[in-house]
């Protein structure tokens, strides 16, 4: 009943749109202004507070809300591994990058938009690797319908009316520019590099190991691909970290770490060459999968045990625990894919997406929308192949990988 009154009210301030008017209206903000958010939820974090008469352009409605774009642009979160800085002034160097409300990848953190390569930003703070930066205008937020008022036309001096507001909203710049990380340690001669142990992996002292846990490091995806036998060491000592954590409980997972060195292996199989290289990023993917299995187990049994004991509230944080996890695999940090594994051909799991990328014991759907790829070419090879992730409730897992890129991978010696 409230909801609507409330959208009673909307519509004697002015017209609604639908979802499928494709062109952008003019609209104000409404005399008790507006809070604009990451998304249509009021939960959602804010990303910018608009003042009474703002103009915005909408262009999306869901009722009862709207998207819109704001003068000047919206302060979001961009990790720091994807803008060249030059004094407070960055760019993109890569596409598809995700714009975030908040400086994390963990929920409530959902995108607004995503950058494009080249995309110019202005930076205005940072959090250790993450940094706020003022986008483009055309990465929007949401607002309520009812505080707009929607416009017929496009009013006489309505760009003036903007660059007035630009100004107004002129972003606070923040200096100096971030600093590139660095590796901070050498390779040890344990590493795989150097010829570690028979299953690949460095034989880490545990002190070696608490060392790596509790340095905050980020891996960035362009210095690995510069220097991977450099990178491939440090990962290897963050793997046998987590290794030893594990050992002791397995409360010590850490999901981020895990993705951000699945995205290490698998962004040397796609840019590297050397052959030594190369199979140390398959033994780390390898160990990090069998980790995975392991900890998996171990949410698996919990979740039976609450549902034993007749505990509904502590097996559905069991089950959500697990649903992570297993979203997780083939995760590039930004919410898109780059996934290494065999291609094999599924027909009899569905008949218009009969491929998938399988790797100890795990598999995901993939297709080719564009058309670009053969996947019957690439069946019972080794590829690493990036795209984006969608949901599909009725496939295995919930969701296929739409695959833009593939490498073929070069047999193993």
């Amino acid at each position: 009943m409230l909801l609507s009154l409330t959208l009673m009210a909307c519509a004697t301030l002015a017209l609604p749109l639908t979802p499928q008017e494709a062109e952008t209206r003019c609209a104000h903000v409404t005399a008790d202004g507006a809070t604009a958010r990451a998304f249509f939820d009021l939960k959602s974090p804010a990303v910018a507070e608009l003042p009474a008469g703002a103009p915005v352009r909408v262009v999306e409605v869901r009722e009862p809300w709207a998207r819109v774009q704001v003068p000047g642009g919206l302060d979001v979160w961009v990790h720091g591994d994807y803008v060249q800085w030059t004094g407070s002034d960055g760019k993109l160097t890569r596409a598809n990058v995700n714009a975030r409300p908040l400086p994390s990848t963990e929920p409530p953190s959902t995108p607004l938009g995503r950058f494009v390569a080249g995309d110019a930003v202005i930076r205005v703070g940072h959090d250790k690797d993450w940094f706020c930066v003022r986008a483009p205008e055309r990465i929007g937020a949401w607002i309520p319908l009812e505080r707009l008022q929607l416009l017929d036309a496009e009013p006489a001096g309505w760009n003036e009316e903007w660059k007035r507001a630009v100004t107004a909203r002129a972003p606070v710049r923040e200096e100096p520019p971030a600093p590139q990380p660095v590796p901070a340690v050498e390779p040890e001669s344990g590493d795989p590099a150097a010829g570690g142990n028979e299953a690949g992996a460095p034989t880490a002292q545990p002190a070696a190991a608490e060392a790596a846990a509790a340095r905050p490091r980020a891996f960035p995806p362009a210095q690995v691909a510069k220097d991977p036998t450099r990178w491939l060491s440090l990962a290897h000592q963050d793997l046998a970290a987590m290794r030893a954590a594990l050992a002791v409980g397995f409360e010590g997972w850490n999901g981020a770490r895990a993705e951000e060195l699945e995205t290490t292996f698998a962004t040397v199989l796609w840019h590297g060459s050397t052959p030594t290289d190369l199979e140390s990023s398959r033994h780390g993917l390898a160990s990090l999968d069998a980790l995975r299995r392991s900890y998996g187990a171990w949410l698996a049994a919990g979740e039976r045990s609450a549902r034993d004991s007749g505990d509904g509230v502590a097996a559905q944080i069991w089950s959500t625990r697990l649903d992570v996890l297993a979203r997780s695999w083939g995760s590039d940090g930004e919410g898109g894919g780059l996934l290494t594994g065999w291609v094999e051909a599924r027909p009899g799991v569905h008949q218009n997406l009969p491929y998938a990328i399988a790797r100890n014991g795990q598999s995901a759907v993939v297709h080719d929308f564009d058309d670009r790829w053969h996947f019957a070419d690439f069946a019972g090879r080794e590829v690493v192949v990036r795209g984006i992730w969608r949901d599909d409730p009725e496939l295995p897992g919930g969701r296929l990988l739409a695959v833009s890129e593939v490498r073929l991978l070069p047999a193993r010696p």
